[in-house]
């Protein structure tokens, strides 16, 4: 979108939302992620914030749950390909922003639209063409890679 919304004169100095278009539930989401990656996600019943509508809380705090990760990425990498430094990368704090909603958040891209927008991604494929490109950069392991040797 920013390519677009730069190459249009009618946009000059206006800001517009990105976002696929569609509408997820981060409850459905997960598991149909975790297939990609040969995993089974536990049903995830959001205890947490069960009682509390319009929190911030996650289920689980990704800057604790990152602390002792990096051996282990670097023992992946090791094994299977990618950067070690990766694990730096990680905006964990973003992260937890956008997926720690205990609301139903549905992003429109309806101004962008108005201006001649029209592209629709479907977010589960644009998840799998990034973890894709990373793998093609060599950032992350090849799934391929992951699979043949188990």
């Amino acid at each position: 979108m920013s390519i677009w919304a730069v190459t249009q004169d009618h946009c000059k100095d206006e800001a517009f939302n990105h976002c696929n278009g569609d509408v997820i539930v981060w409850r459905y989401f997960w598991p149909k992620l975790g297939e990609y990656f040969g995993l089974k996600v536990p049903d995830l019943t959001f205890e947490k914030t069960k009682e509390r509508a319009n929190t911030l809380d996650n289920e689980i705090d990704m800057y604790e749950w990152a602390k002792d990760k990096k051996p282990v990425w670097e023992a992946i990498v090791k094994k299977y390909g990618g950067k070690p430094e990766a694990i730096e990368w990680g905006t964990w704090g973003f992260f937890m922003w956008a997926t720690g909603k205990s609301w139903l958040t549905i992003g429109t891209t309806e101004k962008a639209r108005r201006f001649g927008w029209n592209r629709l991604d479907n977010t589960y494929d644009a998840w799998i063409e990034t973890f894709r490109s990373l793998e093609n950069a060599g950032i992350l392991p090849k799934i391929s890679n992951i699979a043949a040797r188990e």
